[in-house]
């Protein structure tokens, strides 16, 4: 009996020793779920800290670029603007130079008129040139003592605008140079019908 009481006091000494208390797996659970959340909170923390970084490289690498670009597309207008101001001035200089040669071009016109013929009163038949109408409009018996006038002795006959106070239907005026100067100066001892141009 003594040995089976025994057996029984270590059998429940046993038992007692592998239950746990709900003290004892609370703490387990609460350690556990604290090192858990501690993993993930730095975990996390890292995680975000790394994106930041690379946003924050990534926006300084684009500011980077726009600085870049704008000093290139600065440089560009500078450029064009230097070029523009290039153009402007060999316009302007054109210009001047292109005034001066009307002036002078003018004043040779003005000079060769002085031999040369200005017609006024000729009915012209577009059909046929110019030249052609002059030479037997000066060939016929207009002139005194008559003169003969072939269109190859003609330099240029050229047909004037009509002034904007002329008659309605009034013929333009027509001038005339010739090839040889002493043909033009026969011509001008017998005006008839034409204006010696001296202007």
């Amino acid at each position: 009996m003594h040995q089976q009481q025994a057996t029984m006091e270590h059998q429940n000494h046993s038992d007692h020793q592998l239950l746990f208390t709900a003290d004892e797996v609370s703490d387990i659970v609460e350690d556990s779920v604290r090192a858990a959340m501690d993993t993930f909170e730095r975990r996390f923390t890292e995680l975000v800290h790394n994106k930041i970084s690379a946003l924050d490289a990534n926006l300084t690498s684009l500011e980077d670029d726009l600085k870049r670009l704008k000093l290139t597309h600065d440089s560009e207008i500078d450029g064009l603007k230097k070029k523009v101001g290039e153009l402007e001035d060999h316009i302007k200089a054109n210009t001047k130079y292109t005034i001066h040669a009307l002036h002078l071009a003018n004043s040779v016109e003005q000079y060769t008129r002085k031999s040369s013929l200005q017609i006024y009163g000729l009915q012209l038949d577009r059909e046929m040139p110019c030249k052609q109408q002059v030479a037997e409009f000066l060939s016929s018996n207009r002139l005194r003592p008559p003169i003969i006038v072939r269109p190859e002795d003609l330099d240029a006959a050229h047909i004037l605008p009509i002034p904007t106070t002329a008659p309605n239907g009034a013929p333009p005026a027509i001038i005339v140079k010739f090839h040889a100067r002493d043909l033009s100066y026969e011509i001008t001892q017998v005006t008839e019908g034409y204006k010696v141009c001296d202007q």
